[in-house]
């Protein structure tokens, strides 16, 4: 059980904020409490320290003794700060800061130095996966399976996409929408990746400084526009580009 950490300082949580989520806390006591209900459960997981509240409860009780006595398979989970593992006794797998679970997943795929499938349907955690194996230069074999029975092999997706576009996937994506960026209205991210591929030009390397600085130059950004005017909007000429044309969906 993998799980997302609830900072209030964040970009995710600012994002989550202008979205607009409920701001009625509970406070969590205890499986007796009174139960939720319906569309209740929906408010309540709107709020973020809820959600952090009823992470902890679940952890305390899985790695209670009443709750091992349960188990029938050793546990992964994974709190605020650290991942366990649980079965007749818990033992700390590691430490971990992550705020995403998407993050978490592929770092206990890492750490696993063995072969590894990914059961998931986000594009979040695939690009990640991508990203790794290409960096880390991994052998093992890592599988993304995405519906029933059907599963994507890492190694033969980095070689299909060439190592300039692994290099830079995760910048690709945030570029062209993920959890706390838009995404391009009526442009899906498969479509803007097959024009990177077919791009006269290695547009990749317009990407590779996006994202190594707190605050992008001049230069970044020009290339990042650079980019979108060749892949995203299909025009050749920049000087024209601003904000409100590039018809962002939020």
């Amino acid at each position: 059980m993998i799980n997302d950490t609830y900072k209030s300082d964040s970009i995710k949580e600012g994002t989550r904020r202008s979205r607009g989520t409920a701001r009625s806390k509970v406070s969590i006591e205890g499986f007796k409490q009174h139960m939720l209900k319906g569309l209740q459960w929906k408010e309540f997981l709107n709020h973020c320290e809820n959600k952090d509240g009823l992470i902890s409860l679940l952890a305390c009780f899985i790695k209670s003794e009443e709750g091992r006595s349960l188990l029938k398979y050793p546990y992964i989970m994974t709190t605020r700060d650290a991942t366990f593992l649980i079965g007749e006794n818990v033992s700390l797998l590691h430490l971990c800061n992550h705020e995403e679970a998407d993050t978490r997943l592929v770092l206990h795929a890492y750490m696993a130095n063995s072969d590894v499938v990914i059961v998931a349907t986000d594009t979040d955690i695939l690009m990640i996966m991508i990203w790794v194996y290409h960096m880390y230069n991994l052998s093992f074999n890592w599988y993304f399976k995405f519906k029933h029975n059907k599963f994507a092999s890492i190694s033969r997706i980095c070689s299909f996409l060439g190592p300039v576009l692994c290099k830079n996937i995760l910048a690709f994506h945030g570029l062209s929408g993920c959890d706390t960026t838009s995404y391009f209205y009526r442009i899906g991210k498969v479509r803007i990746m097959k024009k990177l591929l077919e791009s006269p030009v290695n547009a990749c390397l317009f990407l590779q400084e996006l994202g190594k600085d707190e605050y992008p130059s001049e230069k970044t950004l020009d290339n990042a526009k650079e980019l979108i005017m060749l892949c995203i909007m299909a025009k050749k000429e920049t000087n024209t580009l601003t904000l409100e044309s590039l018809n962002i969906k939020h």
